[in-house]
């Protein structure tokens, strides 16, 4: 999912829209950790008044993108949770839809945690990305009867770490000479796009 959320954002800001990456995960903030790593303030201090959000934006200079990190720090599960929500995140989203085009954020997962579904309320469209051949469908489609009260606002579904080579076998179009371009340059730059 963060990869989805990164690449996603770093595409976006590349064609010129103003887009803001914002670290939800404030339990494993995957994203703090590959863009910001020495952050030292975020979504939490700016949204508890403890720091200024023009301070807590961080800005990728080669494409504009904005990120608002999520510096790990010794918040309890239940702080957390109740911070998610909180007012107080609401209005950290109100007031950066003011400044950006596009918002996306980089949530925990849906369904061990109810930290997804607090964000989903403050979501205009939510994107799933589930693992391939990995997530349970049960899991799946717990994860869309969580997100009910907000389930029009499912965009659709990503799927992540498709193995491109078991995939060819699973139907026609698969097995034929559409996935072969793409199976023959992800061998030679395995890795290289992420």
């Amino acid at each position: 999912k963060t990869t989805v959320a990164v690449n996603l954002a770093l595409s976006l800001a590349s064609l010129g829209i103003r887009t803001l990456l914002v670290d939800c995960d404030l339990r494993n903030p995957e994203t703090t950790r590959s863009l910001s790593p020495r952050a030292s303030s975020g979504l939490l201090q700016v949204a508890l008044g403890r720091e200024p959000l023009e301070r807590a934006i961080l800005i990728d200079r080669s494409t504009g993108l904005s990120i608002l990190p999520a510096p790990p720090g010794e918040y309890s599960h239940a702080t957390t949770t109740e911070f998610m929500f909180s007012d107080k995140i609401g209005h950290v989203f109100q007031h950066l839809r003011q400044h950006y085009e596009l918002i996306i954020l980089d949530s925990p997962p849906l369904v061990p945690l109810v930290d997804g579904r607090a964000l989903a309320e403050h979501a205009d469209q939510i994107l799933l990305a589930l693992a391939w051949d990995k997530t349970p469908l049960d899991a799946a489609m717990h994860a869309v009867d969580l997100l009910e009260p907000v389930r029009e606002r499912i965009l659709g579904t990503v799927l992540t770490r498709v193995d491109l080579h078991r995939l060819r076998f699973y139907d026609y179009y698969s097995s034929s000479a559409y996935i072969k371009p793409y199976v023959d340059s992800t061998l030679t730059a395995r890795g290289a796009a992420l």
